[in-house]
């Protein structure tokens, strides 16, 4: 169990002091932090303690040698990991803005704006595709949108359901509203459900429209 105001250490040797905690999910919680030599704003993403294994860190660590975020900034993936007793957990740097739910859901949004955010994230999940990684979890949710002056800033957070060959498959499938047929009739009559870079094409048709 962690608490708000308590120090993570992370295998880099970053220490990182927890703050309130900003939102949970199927795998974890997350928790707004500060790096203590930085003062970097972050977000520590730890996972409940049935996923908090050997598996969730191997899968952690592939994304961090991806370097997504110098190839495609759009995308962030974490850059540390920690691990103590049954726990495992992660950290990003803190992205400002808001969902693309929310952002959508504004009247200020112009179509125009909303066609510039839709061939950005196509692009980044292109990004992924190229390398056989299958996000996994296209939603509205997973994408923070931020204006800047008049140009609006996008990006993927929360990466954790990926797909990629040779790792152990994600422990989650995605969310229901833009999951593939495919996934749905597997998740009903207890097949395997592991998202692909079909599935994510299933998707992203989804939330385009």
């Amino acid at each position: 169990m962690i608490t708000k105001g308590e120090t993570l250490r992370f295998d880099s040797g970053r220490r990182v002091r927890l703050a309130d905690r900003i939102g949970n999910g199927g795998q974890g919680e997350v928790y707004e932090s500060t790096d203590v030599k930085t003062g970097q704003r972050g977000a520590v993403k730890v996972f409940y303690k049935r996923f908090a294994n050997r598996d969730t860190v191997k899968r952690i660590r592939f994304l961090m040698d991806q370097n997504f975020h110098a190839t495609c900034p759009v995308l962030r993936p974490p850059i540390d990991v920690f691990r103590r007793r049954d726990m495992v957990g992660h950290y990003t740097p803190f992205v400002e803005g808001e969902t693309l739910e929310r952002f959508l859901d504004s009247p200020s949004s112009s179509f125009l704006e909303q066609l510039e955010l839709a061939i950005t994230f196509a692009h980044a999940v292109n990004v992924m595709h190229a390398r056989g990684i299958a996000h996994g979890d296209i939603q509205l949710g997973n994408f923070m949108v931020a204006r800047a002056g008049p140009a609006l800033r996008l990006h993927a957070i929360d990466l954790d359901n990926f797909c990629a060959p040779g790792l152990p498959v994600p422990d989650c499938v995605g969310h229901l509203m833009y999951m593939a047929p495919e996934l749905r009739e597997g998740l009903a009559k207890g097949w395997p459900a592991v998202p692909s870079i079909s599935t994510d094409l299933f998707a992203l048709g989804v939330l385009m429209h």
